[in-house]
């Protein structure tokens, strides 16, 4: 069986979301399409002054999480992991049925910016454990300028070296079996004067162009991304545009000023690039590689792949926690308090353990409802349920999922089928029989 794996980026242009941008297209989830088994979103250029940096770490989630959560929760996607450094975001998120296999998730980052000193450039990763499979994503952002492709692949290679990850088999970038790397690497086209490049892009020239580009060149003489994988390019250059606009870098007079002095020239500066340890077969496939002309709130356009990843445990793989759910104990009701009965195998559980009670379109691990604790030393056999009374059912009825938590593990063993909460049926009245309107996708977001 496959697994379909999303892999985005964009350079934001330290600018906060746009209400108007519609961020389904770029995360390719539609209505009448299942969505993606494994996302993994890096943002470069998140808005970083001191003030936004003090609120996004220890007051609020910042804004462009929280817009990216509003449309991925849309279709089931949990967020499992996130790591933030100055201006760069990285999220893995999963459908939610892919919960209770992941385990080991750690983050790493490296500063690149001043000898090492400074976050404003360098990589931020997440590694987890899949099926069994070990992943890792890395989101970076290096040196801008034509003429320094030699210090982007310093900064690629000091990536790949320094990113560590405590406590699992798989330390290093490389040891993984699946690596994705991605961002804005600022690889420029060299050689070409920008009115060149530009009547290439308009004659759809594309390899042409790419013959000059720079992380080819570095790439094929051993410089960088050494075993890694591209797909083939057949988009306009992602960088720069003006803004508001497909239009590339243009001079224009503001005042007594250029609104652009320095003129860039297109390059593709933003791509993503895979590695497979091999192991057998080959197993990843990638499907398709695009950019989003439609954004234009941004000088750089968005990019998208789009992977199938073949694991055969998927088909074989069963939970360590299976909950049950009959009509003894179903719909449970308002004002009644509720019964959670769960099996364990294989695993002892503990009073640091946790049940949430999320509603079907929880964005994260913490975005539940209510929890209660688990017990202590529980059967791990199987062969006996363990019963949790829930004391706090919401009053809005819809529907619901229980998830547990191991505190020892950090992951989630196990999640229910959905299961309805309703009303009371003496509170009913005529006006809670009435069915809401469904929300509008475009006010949730």
């Amino acid at each position: 069986m496959s697994l379909r794996c999303c892999i985005c980026s964009w350079n934001v242009n330290i600018l906060p979301p746009n209400k108007d941008d519609n961020l389904f297209p770029w995360l390719n989830l539609y209505e009448d399409e299942e969505p993606a088994d494994i996302y993994a979103i890096g943002l470069q250029e998140v808005p970083y002054d001191p003030q936004s940096l003090l609120l996004d770490y220890y007051v609020r989630i910042d804004p462009w999480t929280q817009r990216l959560l509003a449309f991925l929760r849309c279709h089931g996607i949990v967020m499992i992991e996130k790591i933030r450094m100055i201006g760069m975001l990285l999220i893995i998120a999963v459908n939610s049925k892919h919960l209770p296999f992941i385990r080991n998730r750690r983050t790493s980052f490296v500063r690149t910016a001043l000898w090492g000193l400074l976050g404003s450039k360098g990589g931020v990763a997440v590694r987890v454990d899949l099926y069994g499979e070990s992943f890792c994503f890395v989101n970076a952002h290096l040196t801008a300028g034509d003429e320094y492709a030699d210090y982007r692949n310093q900064e690629y290679n000091s990536i790949i070296k320094r990113i560590y990850f405590p406590d699992c088999g798989t330390p290093r970038v490389l040891d993984h079996r699946f690596v994705f790397f991605f961002g804005d690497l600022n690889y420029r086209i060299d050689e070409l004067d920008i009115d060149v490049v530009k009547d290439y892009v308009k004659e759809s020239q594309v390899p042409v162009l790419l013959s000059y580009d720079q992380l080819v060149k570095s790439k094929k003489a051993g410089k960088c991304f050494e075993g890694f994988e591209e797909g083939t390019i057949s988009f306009s250059p992602t960088y720069k545009y003006d803004l508001g606009t497909n239009n590339f870098d243009t001079r224009k007079w503001v005042g007594y000023f250029f609104r652009s002095e320095k003129l860039r020239k297109p390059a593709w500066c933003d791509r993503v690039l895979w590695k497979e340890k091999p192991a057998g077969d080959p197993c990843v496939q990638l499907y398709s590689y695009t950019s989003l002309d439609s954004y234009t709130s941004s000088d750089h356009k968005p990019v998208r792949a789009e992977f199938s990843i073949k694991l055969e445990a998927v088909e074989t793989a069963e939970p360590v926690l299976k909950f049950t759910l009959d009509s003894e104990h179903e719909p449970w009701t308002t004002e009644e308090d509720a019964v959670c009965i769960f099996h364990v195998k294989d695993y002892e559980t503990s009073s640091w353990d946790w049940i949430g009670l999320f509603r079907t379109d929880f964005a994260h691990s913490t975005d539940y409802y209510t929890y209660e604790w688990s017990l202590s030393g529980a059967d791990v056999t199987g062969n006996d349920g363990c019963m949790i009374l829930f004391d706090d059912v919401p009053e809005d009825h819809g529907t619901y999922q229980l998830a547990y938590f191991s505190r020892k593990l950090n992951a989630f063993l196990g999640v229910s089928r959905p299961f309805e909460i309703a009303f009371q049926p003496d509170d009913l009245n005529e006006a809670s029989m009435e069915v809401p309107p469904p929300q509008d996708v475009a006010q949730q977001v």
